[in-house]
């Protein structure tokens, strides 16, 4: 093909895809949700007339079966092996029955109608904070198809996207009850608190800040010391929050008689095998495909497979899960080490990765909950973005300013990427990308953001490190922005699409299966890495090259030449306490 047919069809696809890389007003995201999401309900309602394979109202058509049991006082379906949520979750299924009771509607209308309005939230509360933020979710639940619009987990995603607004306004009180209103409704927003480490225990001004806000004033940027310093006021907000929520929904059990036996989908759990969708399946889906051992079965609500070597690997998983979680919980929280807070978005996604890529169940479904985890990460600006530049005043530890409350906001940068919505990079702070310094008073009009937006920049990083750990966390930011929509493209093709090719053990569909399942891995992997990574280079030390080539220099024989000593170019003399001049 000619170099200059391939040109032109280059530039043309960017012409066509250009307005999807730039910031969407709020005209756009609204008739973009209105009409996606029709759509959504019309797959949902028809897929299995448009060639879908599968249907997804299957669990809708239990939900009402559910609801209509618990408002007419048959109690939580514990004799069902299909139950196995929290105890909140039957509030929430019980909604749309009472809706029938009240107003006639089908279940089917009313439980959309929750669902719809959940997803209306989350696109909100984003849009107001980034639009790029709500682009990312308004894309992600498309790509995921149907399915996520006939499931409840939009309920406890529209509650952790709050809980992570919250943490950004330091309302820590709202956070510990929208956290304990979604570990109530599905357990996995518990993995929200070990991510908060050393962000809710070092909440406030550090020293030589300036004077906090005041508590009727919109609060300002979150700073967070690198000590893990405890703020015990802000434990104790978020400790009455968690209080609160499990008082409100005992309140609601007692009253209905829904609390008998609540909490037996524990037990239930452990009993269940290694569904044919996880991770840890993947060898037995290969062997499926080649003929090899027996294929999936349907039991305990889906279909999983039940030989022993696949039950020693369900159990094998549950082990990984509970140490992953408690060693993120002893890292993020113990001071072990004098680091800087990283994004706690960053965090439980990347905890959130590890337990569904070692979990022995993954449905569909539970892609919204990557989705909105990754969705909040423009909440909080890149660390490596916020350090100090080399104009007056911004070596103080706080996010740079040009005006009251004016800070560096993430995704409100015209012209930003989706590949970059998500953190601001070097060149998007107002610091020079080649050389990471600049002042800030030469960023033109619409870089900054109003909202409040925390800070993690801490007196002591060097600007040239700075902007070389945001090169290095690039890659990160791209994998992760684009690898968790396509997933959910290629789990839509799997179910429900070509599920019951996938039960049969057609090869087209198990290896879709499989990619999807190893691009879950390396996203999986690069969310790790970004999470473990230190938000700022040690307070004090040089980059890792320096340190390697001076190590070298010490230890090599250098090149013949003229005698005489050989110096090494000096090095800037840095200091803990006074800012860079």
């Amino acid at each position: 093909m000619p170099p200059a047919r391939l040109s032109r069809w280059a530039s043309q696809a960017r012409r066509w895809t250009q307005p999807w890389f730039r910031p969407w007003s709020a005209r756009r995201i609204r008739i973009f949700w209105l009409v996606s999401r029709v759509l959504l309900v019309i797959l949902a309602v028809a897929g299995r007339t448009l060639g879908a394979q599968h249907g997804v109202l299957g669990d809708v058509r239990l939900y009402d079966h559910w609801g209509h049991g618990l408002v007419h006082g048959a109690g939580l379906p514990v004799d069902d092996d299909r139950w196995q949520y929290p105890p909140a979750a039957a509030i929430a299924l019980a909604v749309p029955s009472v809706l029938e009771t009240v107003t006639r509607l089908p279940y089917e209308v009313g439980f959309f109608l929750m669902i719809l309005a959940a997803d209306a939230a989350v696109t909100g509360m984003l849009a107001r904070r980034s639009a790029s933020a709500a682009r990312f979710w308004l894309l992600g639940i498309c790509a995921l198809g149907p399915v996520a619009l006939a499931r409840f987990d939009l309920l406890p995603a529209v509650l952790v996207v709050a809980a992570l607004v919250g943490a950004t306004d330091r309302r820590w009180g709202r956070v510990g009850l929208a956290v304990g209103l979604g570990v109530l409704l599905k357990v996995w927003p518990a993995l929200l608190l070990p991510a908060l480490g050393r962000v809710v225990g070092a909440h406030g001004p550090v020293p030589g800040a300036g004077p906090a806000p005041a508590r009727d004033a919109r609060p300002g940027p979150l700073v967070v010391r690198a000590t893990g310093a405890a703020s015990w006021p802000a434990l104790a907000r978020l400790a009455g929050g968690l209080v609160a929520a499990v008082a409100l929904v005992a309140v609601v059990l007692f009253a209905t008689g829904w609390w008998r036996e609540s909490f037996g989908f524990l037990g239930a759990q452990e009993a269940r095998g290694l569904q044919t969708e996880a991770v840890p399946a993947t060898p037995f889906v290969l062997a499926h495909m080649v003929g090899l051992g027996s294929g999936p079965v349907y039991d305990w609500g889906s279909f999983q497979f039940g030989s022993p070597a696949a039950r020693a690997v369900a159990t094998a998983c549950s082990v990984v899960e509970i140490v992953a979680v408690l060693g993120a919980t002893v890292w993020w929280w113990t001071p072990l080490r004098s680091r800087a807070a990283a994004n706690p978005a960053d965090r439980m996604l990347a905890l959130l990765l590890v337990v569904l890529v070692t979990s022995r169940v993954l449905s569909p479904q539970y892609l919204v909950w990557l989705l909105a985890v990754a969705a909040c990460r423009s909440l909080w600006p890149n660390p490596a973005a916020t350090g100090p530049a080399s104009a007056p005043g911004l070596a103080t530890g706080t996010s740079p300013v040009v005006g009251p409350g004016a800070a560096i906001g993430a995704g409100s940068v015209a012209g930003t990427a989706p590949t970059e919505g998500l953190d601001l990079a070097a060149g998007h702070s107002g610091l020079d990308p080649a050389t990471g310094a600049g002042p800030v008073a030469g960023m033109g009009p619409g870089a900054l953001d109003q909202a409040s937006v925390p800070s993690f920049a801490g007196p002591d990083a060097g600007v040239g490190q700075v902007a070389a750990r945001a090169a290095r966390s690039a890659p990160s930011r791209r994998w992760i922005t684009v690898g968790l929509p396509a997933i959910c493209l290629i789990s839509l093709v799997v179910y429900p699409i070509r599920y019951d090719d996938l039960l049969a053990g057609q090869a087209v569909a198990s290896l879709l299966l499989v990619v999807r399942n190893l691009l879950l891995v390396i996203v999986c992997c690069f969310a790790v890495a970004r999470a473990a990574r230190p938000a700022l280079p040690r307070p004090g030390r040089r980059p890792r090259q320096q340190r390697l080539r001076s190590w070298l220099r010490m230890r090599l024989p250098g090149p013949p030449g003229p005698a005489g000593p050989r110096s090494e170019p000096a090095m800037p003399a840095t200091s803990r306490t006074a800012p860079p001049t």
